[in-house]
């Protein structure tokens, strides 16, 4: 038998005997809870908090959800819920903090009430922090409403201080540009093996010529990451590596996500808070490919080569989706498949890029051609698509587009000849 060390012998007795008071003391407080449920809706539960991308998106669409919800209830809810260690960005925490309707409480209360309450029958309804999407706006709620959370006007003014200080004048458009790679998995989670989120990797050296173009266009370009594998080496004063800046901090990569004049993202969790805060955004080197976001005009995506592993011929969209490798979540997955993911070139990242720009400045125009290289592409693409995890759509109304750009140089992807 393993001796226990004289404190450990104390900590987990005291930490039971804790554990099952509180249990207890919440029977009566779960009762109540059913019997004021006519009037008031009190839901517990947690927040997906350890990861950005759903600490955002996922609490973003269940308050909008909740928003729905209060619609057609006849009584008042009220929200309990609490943050899981290890919290990702504890300012975005603050920051739902003030969400009316939402209240954060210490785990062990919420972990004890949630332990009663799913013992009897009828609690589905009094859960909180789930959303019916997880973190895809299949119901279009990101086009109806506005964002949830705001700045205030310190913070306002803390993130103008921000910009100067990194060297963007004031009121001069930035870029921000999030290019995943395994560095901040592994340091967060040197425990678990996250390898299989490899093939959605990408070089930060392919963005150089997009940066460098969007620079010469007069946009600032500020590479965000919290940990990252490489720097992003430019002498060019318009393209800040913020990532490495010494500067970064949960504030300012919330804030910069906020206020940028677009994301460029590989499909990674920074992207979340351009996201929430409705900013548009450009999916480069996106996999999998039936995983796209599609519920705003404003995004617009380019997807990684997949080539077939024996001849090395690339597939053409229907083929890939045949092969049911548009779902693919690993890269175990696409080598059952027979497919062997290729990065976008740096020319159809840059292409896409100030294709971007030329339709936010309106100023880029597309022929009936390319229209006709769009509908080809939405024509196979598997609009009824099902997560296979949780079971729910992977879209609703289809407002996104395909890069014109990215359809032109890969014709063949279409089976459309010149």
């Amino acid at each position: 038998m393993r001796k226990l060390n004289f404190p450990t012998a104390i900590i987990r007795p005291s930490r039971t005997l804790g554990r099952y008071t509180l249990t207890i003391l919440s029977i009566p407080i779960v009762l109540a809870i059913r019997l004021i449920a006519p009037f008031v809706l009190v839901r517990v539960g947690y927040l997906h908090s350890s990861r950005i991308g759903h600490f955002a998106a996922d609490t973003e669409l269940y308050l909008l959800e909740t928003k729905e919800l209060k619609k057609v209830s006849k009584a008042k809810i009220q929200d309990f819920v609490c943050y899981r260690e290890p919290v990702c960005n504890r300012y975005l925490g603050k920051m739902w903090r003030r969400t009316n309707g939402l209240t954060v409480v210490p785990v062990p209360i919420i972990n004890a009430i949630y332990r009663v309450n799913s013992l009897i029958p009828g609690g589905t309804k009094h859960i909180a922090g789930l959303t019916k999407q997880h973190d895809r706006d299949v119901s279009g709620l990101f086009y109806r409403y506005p964002p949830v959370l705001s700045f205030t006007q310190e913070e306002q003014r803390t993130g103008e201080l921000l910009l100067r200080d990194l060297g963007v004048p004031k009121d001069r458009n930035f870029v921000c540009l999030h290019v995943r790679d395994s560095s901040y998995l592994a340091n967060q989670f040197p425990w678990a093996d996250t390898s299989y989120h490899n093939y959605r990797d990408s070089n930060i050296e392919d963005y150089y010529l997009t940066a460098e173009a969007l620079a010469m266009h007069g946009l600032y370009v500020l590479r965000t990451g919290a940990i990252v594998k490489s720097p992003l080496q430019s002498k060019n004063p318009m393209i800040i590596d913020y990532a490495l800046s010494g500067k970064r901090s949960e504030f300012a990569d919330l804030y910069l996500g906020a206020n940028c004049y677009f994301c460029i993202s590989t499909g990674s969790g920074f992207d979340a808070i351009p996201y929430i805060f409705r900013r548009p955004i450009l999916y480069v080197n996106l996999v999998p490919i039936e995983y796209m976001n599609t519920y705003s005009l404003n995004y617009s995506t380019v997807f990684k080569h997949h080539d077939d592993s024996t001849d090395g011929q690339e597939l053409p969209f229907v083929e890939i989706f045949t092969r049911q490798a548009g779902r693919c979540v690993s890269s175990e997955c696409f080598q059952s498949k027979g497919i062997s993911l290729r990065d976008n070139s740096p020319d159809e990242i840059m292409e896409a890029a100030m294709e971007m720009v030329g339709r936010l400045e309106g100023t880029f125009l597309e022929s009936d051609d390319d229209k006709f290289l769009e509908s080809e592409f939405w024509r196979v693409f598997p609009k009824d698509a099902v997560d296979d995890h949780v079971g729910m759509p992977l879209h609703g109304q289809i407002r996104a587009r395909v890069s014109i750009t990215y359809l032109r140089s890969n014709r063949s992807l279409l089976r459309v000849q010149e």
